[in-house]
């Protein structure tokens, strides 16, 4: 079984097209909810479409720990992690990234490209582009040297891990504001796991940020893997 775990916080503006798109995904899968006591109309919703959902106070949410709380509920082998403004771009955007993740034993993580959105930026577009590409790439800890911290970069915007292989390295730091996902692509890497790009699984996802807001997210990302141990 694969799950779908998706933190949210007044989504509703997303939640329409978001969970219409994960109707239409060809892989079944089981969903998982978890709102951070949200005061817009995610709740109601939800309840309105009969969505089951968890419910958390939004003062104990955190990147790390809430996605492993999701990790432990969900009954699936493989989890899916997403963000509430993440797009499928395709009905086989689910299937091709558990293909891709189930694709060889050594596999712990798969992540897919992300697409910049119709109104995006021209910074926002770069940056999709950038960290992106249109290629799809199996990382390994043989590309530390030429890639650096590259080599374990995913994004849990969309991003499958194995269950088992998650937990048996500690699951996601519960204490982070940022990298949660990196952090553990890290220590797969450093465990001798691989992590695959799958270009061909890909979801809208883009942000119209401020050339000092993108700064400081990348000084902050910076600060966290540098004040953690991965092995």
């Amino acid at each position: 079984m694969v799950s779908i775990v998706i933190p949210t916080l007044n989504a509703i503006k997303y939640l329409p097209a978001l969970l219409q798109s994960l109707r239409a995904q060809t892989l079944e899968h089981e969903l998982v909810i978890i709102d951070s006591s949200s005061t817009d109309g995610t709740v109601p919703y939800l309840k309105q479409h009969n969505i089951p959902f968890l419910s958390i106070p939004t003062s104990s949410f955190n990147h790390g720990a809430t996605r492993n709380y999701g990790a432990s509920v969900a009954k699936g082998d493989a989890i899916v992690f997403m963000t509430q403004d993440a797009l499928p771009s395709h009905p086989d955007t689910l299937a091709r990234l558990i293909e891709a993740l189930f694709s060889d034993d050594d596999i712990a993580l798969a992540y897919g490209r992300q697409l910049p959105h119709p109104d995006a930026d021209v910074m926002s577009q770069f940056a999709r582009f950038a960290n992106y590409p249109a290629q799809s790439k199996l990382k390994s800890k043989n590309d530390i040297a030429l890639m650096g911290i590259k080599a374990c970069h995913c994004s849990n915007s969309f991003a499958a891990y194995k269950k088992d292989i998650l937990f048996a390295i500690g699951g996601f730091p519960s204490d982070t504001i940022l990298g949660e996902d990196v952090s553990v692509g890290a220590r797969m890497i450093l465990n001798d796991k691989r992590i695959f790009y799958c270009a061909e699984a890909a979801v809208y996802h883009s942000h119209n940020y401020t050339i000092w807001r993108s700064l400081s997210g990348i000084l902050t990302l910076a600060y966290s893997i540098g004040n953690r141990n991965p092995s």
